[in-house]
């Protein structure tokens, strides 16, 4: 059984179900069904002297930065897909997951 593009529950505008108040893709993972996603780690490290995020992943591969966090996942949100897709991977079901590296010196 597959989740993607059916309902089985009827959605909200947030992609809720009405009866369940999950999401599709929480259901079918909460039934112990396998949905077929793509995972990557996107890691994000701030450079103190030139005062930006970074965002950098080698099997995307992905190299983005910006002087605002949010913003940088932002578009590391939208050009991940793209990104895939021209690279010849799947590029649907994408879980991104985002760890943060921040260094600071004492001296």
């Amino acid at each position: 059984m597959k989740f993607w593009g059916k309902t089985p529950f009827p959605l909200n505008r947030r992609g809720k179900s009405e009866v369940l108040g999950i999401s599709n893709l929480s259901f079918a993972l909460f039934c112990g069904i396998i949905v077929d996603m793509a995972e990557y780690t996107i890691t994000f490290t701030f450079d103190e002297e030139a005062a930006v995020w970074y965002a950098l992943n080698d099997d995307i591969p992905v190299a983005l930065e910006s002087d605002s966090f949010d913003a940088l996942i932002e578009r590391v949100k939208l050009a991940v897909p793209e990104l895939l897709e021209l690279n010849g991977k799947n590029h649907e079901n994408i879980v991104l997951h985002f760890s943060m590296e921040r260094e600071a010196v004492l001296a």
